[in-house]
């Protein structure tokens, strides 16, 4: 009976502190949900900036994992971003390395938070953020609510955890046991290395597992006196399994993918190494610079002097990081050209960032906007008078016209998936109007390719098109042609150089020049020209005409993004 109720004591134990940890971590998720929303298109603009170099990369990624409150976060962002061709992986490096800093601010907050009462600062947060989120009509302070509950409900979830560890038997004797392995010298940092490395792969948050380590040694009361130098080494140990999500999240995508999940697997590993060869002169010099007799202010500062040094270190090398992970993973025959289109939403199953994730699709729209600009202009070379293969041309356009396919499939799936996330209002109009110019995308993709099927038919049946027919029909195109430029231009810009009256003009002359050349075609008919020659003629008139609709209808979804 006795080993029964401890078994149940036991059992108890962990779903109490499970479920510490789990308001922990809500409460971090609803933070990170409420800033992000908060912030809006402000944080794509510094996400925007990241290209620039190393050092700007490397301040971003502190930048937005400070905000965020998670590297997993970003990190799987980054590598989403490689798998998209949007980031080199030379750019993504930086920012990788910024996001192991900026993740350090969860463990200041905690440390400087710690020394006075944690429910005395969660319940006034709470109550804060509850009127602003139930009765706030204006979405900004709504998302500021959010904030603030989240930021309430991870220190209750602290506070909990922080009542809960001393005051149990199963605890004293857990740090008992713990005490054991904390005496056989620098095997027990070692040790202690890997217990941080597993706890934070399971908790899926290298911030949480700092949280608790911050508990654990604390010995004011407010902890369970673990040794300083032990909570250091799983510390370090958190810095390696915090990889585990973007290394899951580029399993699915393409060789850079896997190259850029590498590069901050390698980065942590690396900086872990180093830590440990100096591992007790670093402490010495921690103790310098830290005075006093609070260890939790010592372990955030060890946290972040480490994470620093290894930014300041090895920032210098990151072309070498590049060969590196060149090197251990080879490229695939399908990586080599474009073959297949592939656009994984990569989650990190706790904290997901849609609103940086319309970023990335609001780049592949722009790719895709190019591409059938290409095909466009591809068409009208083919009619152009010089000598083209329209069997080659034709083959072409088709693989161009199955490639928008694929990008309208997956775009779709994309930015569904990023409505099912906690976005803002702006974020689900702007995800609603990028799926309609996706559509409208694609279907210019499929007029492009039912233009040059026309151009093939003509040339493979000898067909000829009464003499001015191509003349009159060349300003009808560079009109429709003016028209598609402007519609990339917008979607690569915020400036609205074509407003929507502009758009409306365009298309009014384009209907204008439908009308006459399709009126000439037919007077040519009636004055004996060849009938199978004038009708395809017309089809072509009707398909070009058709893409300046598909542009008007672009052009008016942009005008609800703005």
């Amino acid at each position: 009976m006795l080993l029964i109720t401890k078994f149940l004591s036991l059992i108890v134990l962990i779903l109490e502190i499970a479920g510490c940890l789990g308001i922990f971590l809500y409460g971090m998720k609803i933070m990170s949900d409420g800033i992000q929303k908060a912030a809006g298109d402000r944080m794509q603009s510094i996400l925007n900036m990241m290209t620039s170099n190393r050092f700007t990369a490397v301040l971003t990624g502190i930048f937005i994992t400070a905000i965020i409150q998670s590297s997993s976060a970003t990190t799987v962002m980054i590598v989403s971003f490689v798998n998209a061709s949007l980031l080199t992986l030379s750019q993504s490096i930086g920012v990788i390395m910024g996001a192991n800093i900026g993740t350090t601010v969860t463990s200041w907050i905690i440390a400087v938070i710690g020394k006075v009462s944690m429910s005395a600062i969660a319940i006034p947060c709470i109550g804060i953020g509850m009127p602003l989120l139930l009765f706030s009509k204006n979405d900004t302070r709504k998302s500021w609510g959010e904030f603030f509950i989240g930021f309430g409900l991870l220190f209750l979830g602290l506070h909990l955890l922080k009542d809960l560890l001393p005051g149990k038997e199963e605890a004293a004797a857990f740090m008992l046991s713990l005490h054991k392995l904390t005496e056989l010298g620098y095997l027990s940092v070692i040790l202690f290395v890997a217990v941080g490395a597993i706890a934070t792969i399971i908790i899926h948050s290298s911030s949480a597992t700092m949280g608790v380590i911050l508990i654990l040694v604390g010995t004011d009361g407010a902890g369970i006196g673990l040794p300083l130098e032990i909570a250091a080494a799983m510390a370090l140990g958190s810095n390696i399994g915090t990889t585990i999500d973007a290394f899951l999240a580029s399993i699915a995508g393409n060789t850079n993918a896997k190259r850029a999940a590498m590069v901050h697997v390698l980065f942590n590993v690396f900086g872990t190494i180093l830590a440990l060869i100096f591992f007790y002169p670093f402490l010495r010099v921690i103790y310098f610079v830290v005075p006093g007799d609070d260890p939790r202010f010592t372990l955030a500062m060890f946290h972040t002097i480490f994470n620093v040094s290894a930014t300041l270190i090895f920032i210098w090398f990151v072309p070498q990081f590049s060969n590196l992970v060149t090197a251990i993973i080879k490229s695939k025959a399908d990586d080599e050209g474009i073959k297949q289109y592939k656009l994984e939403y990569m989650s990190t199953g706790l904290q997901d960032i849609p609103e940086l994730y319309l970023l990335k699709a609001k780049e592949e729209v722009k790719v895709m906007s190019e591409i059938v600009k290409k095909m466009f202009a591809r068409f009208r070379n083919s009619i152009s008078g010089e000598k083209v293969d329209l069997e080659s041309e034709l083959q072409q356009m088709k693989y161009e016209e199955d490639y928008t396919d694929q990008m309208q499939d997956e775009l779709s799936d994309f930015l569904l998936n990023c409505t099912k996330e906690n976005l803002n209002d702006d974020g689900l109009t702007d995800a609603a109007s990028l799926m309609r110019i996706v559509n409208e995308l694609e279907s210019i993709g499929d007029s492009c390719y039912k233009l040059m099927i026309i151009a093939q038919k003509q040339g493979e049946k000898g067909l000829i098109f009464h003499e001015t027919a191509l003349e009159e029909l060349r300003p009808y195109e560079e009109l429709v042609s003016e028209f598609l430029e402007n519609v990339v231009y917008n979607l690569s810009t915020k400036t609205k150089k074509y407003k929507i009256a502009d758009a409306t003009s365009i298309e009014a002359k384009i209907n204008e020049f439908r009308t006459t050349l399709k009126k000439s075609a037919r007077r040519q008919i009636q004055e004996g020209s060849d009938v199978k020659a004038e009708l395809l003629y017309i089809d072509m008139v009707r398909q070009i005409e058709h893409i300046g609709d598909f542009c008007m209808n672009i052009m008016q979804e942009l005008e609800v993004m703005r």
